[in-house]
């Protein structure tokens, strides 16, 4: 049997709502996904019945493990977004810098200022002065 691509959505409606349900706003609770996404009143016990059902699958898995992963790249994309509009547009200095710092840990070391590898020859300016 050939490998479905966890990339695509799945071509039962309700596998494909209960596992953006799962890996969203339910996280990690069966039966809130399966109720949700079957959109149906069930009771406890089924809703917990259907979704072990529907775990159990890999295909399931598969898909809801690339959701959670499109989810974080989706939110780190707008944290590093916004960091750099702050670090451009703050009113304060002091937010730009703290915005910089941020996104210095995120693409380079934990720490900007025993980092050796950071260059030296670089001058931050703020509104077309540079900063002593």
């Amino acid at each position: 049997m050939k490998k479905k691509d966890p990339s695509k959505a799945l071509e039962d409606s309700l596998h494909e709502k209960f596992c953006r349900s799962y890996a969203g706003i339910c996280r990690e609770t069966g039966i809130k996904a399966y109720v949700e996404a079957s959109g149906e009143e069930l009771s406890e016990e089924d809703a917990a019945m259907n979704a072990c059902r529907l775990l159990k699958k890999i295909e399931i898995r598969e898909r809801i493990d690339y959701l959670r992963e499109e989810f974080v790249k989706s939110r780190n994309s707008w944290i590093i977004c916004r960091l750099a509009e702050i670090s451009e547009k703050a009113e304060k200095d002091s937010d730009r810098i703290r915005a910089l710092v941020c996104l210095q840990k995120i693409f380079g070391s934990e720490d900007a200022e025993t980092d050796s590898s950071a260059s030296p020859d670089i001058t931050v300016s703020f509104e077309g002065r540079p900063e002593e």
